[in-house]
């Protein structure tokens, strides 16, 4: 399972503007410092839809929300060594009831 990384709005923009101005796809992939073939499917589907976002994503949502992922990862930071049971626990006293494996994930 690969997970590819968002390209910012800003980027996609500055991208559309490089293009107006007439420039190559090599010439926008040095510039930003994205591979050819993300510049080209940027431009392209820009070129299609006459949009830049992204679509939204499918699958189950996520278990635990922001708050909660940051609250996980802060006792992680406090003591690297806590046992995911205990950070259930601890999650479990404040209402958050999560399984050990969706700890461990989160951490």
């Amino acid at each position: 399972n690969v997970r590819t990384k968002v390209v910012p709005m800003k980027v996609k923009e500055a991208i559309m503007r490089l293009t107006n101005m007439n420039k190559t796809v090599g010439d926008i992939n040095q510039t930003v410092g994205l591979p050819k073939s993300t510049v080209w499917n940027i431009i392209k589907k820009k070129e299609s839809t006459g949009e830049l976002t992204n679509r939204k994503r499918t699958g189950r949502p996520g278990k635990t929300s922001a708050p909660d992922d940051r609250r996980i990862l802060s006792i992680i930071k406090k003591s690297p060594q806590t046992p995911a049971r205990q950070i259930r626990h601890t999650l479990r006293e404040s209402g958050v009831h999560l399984s050990m494996t969706t700890v461990r994930r989160t951490s």
